[in-house]
């Protein structure tokens, strides 16, 4: 289990941003991620967008625990996540997320599974749930001890976003030292966003996810991930 302390702005000049991250923390990594959000829910006939409680129960987790062989605690989460990240790594995420003073204060546990691991549990969650968002997030990554900073983009949304990030056991801890590094940010030229990506996509491709029923969309989102799986050699 990790605490995951994080901030996240809209960033309003991509170039100017990433020109002083460079120069601030040097050495930065590409990173690709698919991502796939699933939950349960029996309420397949409702529109996508006005969907807004997902929850992924302990009763399913211990599925999961079964298929994967990984201890993962029996407890209720708001959502599990498949990941394929720049073709090479998988991972699931279960996670229960806060926002508190506009900060995110997430209880996450996440495991890099063998494809084949991989694989069953996609084959277990697309039969038995549903995807609620997925996206692509192609991101320039830069770390200093236990900080992560991620300036990224999305192929769902206009604008870039920003991710300072810190992860560590002491939550109280966490959030005072993020307090701390988040000065320096008011240099730069973002706004600050406490929507999720998934609320601001929404709103950003309203009118396409209009008349698109859940059940639609996470079909829809099953062949993106189908596809990646069917992609990898």
């Amino acid at each position: 289990m990790a605490f995951e302390i994080e901030k996240k702005y809209s960033v309003l000049n991509f170039d100017e941003t990433l020109s002083k991250l460079k120069s601030v923390y040097g050495e930065y990594k590409l990173d690709r991620k698919s991502g796939f959000w699933f939950c349960e829910t029996k309420e397949d006939f409702i529109n996508i967008v006005d969907f807004i409680n997902p929850i992924f129960t302990k009763k399913s987790v211990a599925i999961l625990r079964g298929i994967t062989e990984i201890n993962i605690p029996e407890q209720d989460f708001h959502y599990a996540r498949l990941r394929v990240s720049n073709g090479s790594r998988y991972i699931l995420t279960l996670k229960n997320k806060s926002l508190v003073n506009g900060i995110e204060q997430n209880v996450e546990y996440e495991y890099e599974l063998p494809i084949d691991v991989f694989k069953r549990v996609f084959a277990f969650l697309k039969e038995e749930y549903y995807v609620y968002y997925y996206n692509i997030k192609e991101s320039f990554v830069f770390t200093k001890g236990d900080l992560t900073i991620e300036l990224s983009r999305f192929n769902d949304l206009k604008s870039a976003y920003i991710e300072v990030e810190l992860v560590g056991e002491d939550q109280q801890k966490l959030t005072e030292r993020l307090e701390k590094v988040l000065i320096s940010f008011k240099e730069y030229n973002l706004r600050e966003e406490p929507r999720s990506y998934r609320e601001l996509s929404d709103k950003e491709n309203a009118a396409a996810l209009k008349n698109k029923r859940l059940e639609t969309y996470s079909k829809e989102g099953v062949k993106s991930l189908t596809a990646i799986i069917n992609s990898i050699k």
